[in-house]
């Protein structure tokens, strides 16, 4: 008993060497080689307890600051991804609604989970598509304007060859309504009108006493970079 108690000591196991120099004791009750056993068993046993206490503590403890990290890298991500859509809406509104899917992707990679992501992409995208649609029905209408103005800049210059002032002031007129805004246009065709106004008021040279000023005008005047003399 006293040899299996001892080894029983050795391994941890204490009840197991209670047993057996408490079975020593039963037999012989004043053998003091297992009442010292017995109380270094009990003693060891207090010591191994408050070891596995203590290795209990720690590993709660290395929970617990595993739990506030994990805890404070999730509140991080929701900020991020709370900064991210902000961002992402901002860009939306603004129209730039590539920018606005660049933002929600960064999203989607940061919480695959947040389905709600793809549906703002797929709001985004179908923006994208309606304005590269815009963009290119108001490219055809410029183009189609264009060509339009080109018409009638031949057409009016045609018309002054052949004498047909009205005729000639109607095509000039009408360049200026189809592109109102645009400046170089007006700025390109300003000589033109001044030549125009000249030619008209031939018709009726009484009418006007300021002509022979209004030709030296002309005469010196300089031409813009498009001019091309009738």
């Amino acid at each position: 008993y006293t040899l299996a108690g001892i080894r029983a000591m050795g391994d941890n196991n204490f009840p197991s060497a209670f047993e057996n120099f408490q079975k020593i004791l039963l037999l012989d009750p004043e053998n003091q080689e297992s009442k010292r056993n017995l109380e270094k068993a009990v003693k060891l046993k207090e010591e191994h307890d408050q070891r596995e206490l203590e290795k209990h503590r720690i590993a709660l403890e290395e929970n617990r600051k595993k739990d506030q990290a994990a805890l404070g890298m999730q509140q991080e991500i929701r900020n991020k991804i709370e900064n991210l859509n902000e961002m992402a809406l901002k860009f939306y509104e603004a129209g730039e609604y590539h920018r606005a899917i660049a933002e929600w992707k960064k999203i989607k990679v940061l919480s695959p989970e947040s389905h709600w992501v793809d549906e703002e992409t797929r709001r985004a995208e179908l923006k994208v598509r309606e304005q590269q649609i815009r963009e290119m029905q108001e490219r055809e209408l410029a183009e189609q304007k264009r060509m339009k103005i080109s018409s009638l800049w031949v057409e009016g210059r045609k018309y002054l060859r052949e004498e047909e002032y009205e005729k000639a002031v109607e095509c000039f007129e009408h360049i200026l309504l189809l592109d109102r805004v645009n400046h170089e246009v007006r700025a390109e065709h300003r000589f033109d009108r001044l030549l125009i106004v000249f030619v008209i008021e031939k018709l009726v040279p009484l009418l006007y006493q300021g002509r022979e000023l209004l030709l030296q005008k002309l005469l010196f005047a300089v031409p813009p970079k498009h001019f091309r003399p009738l």
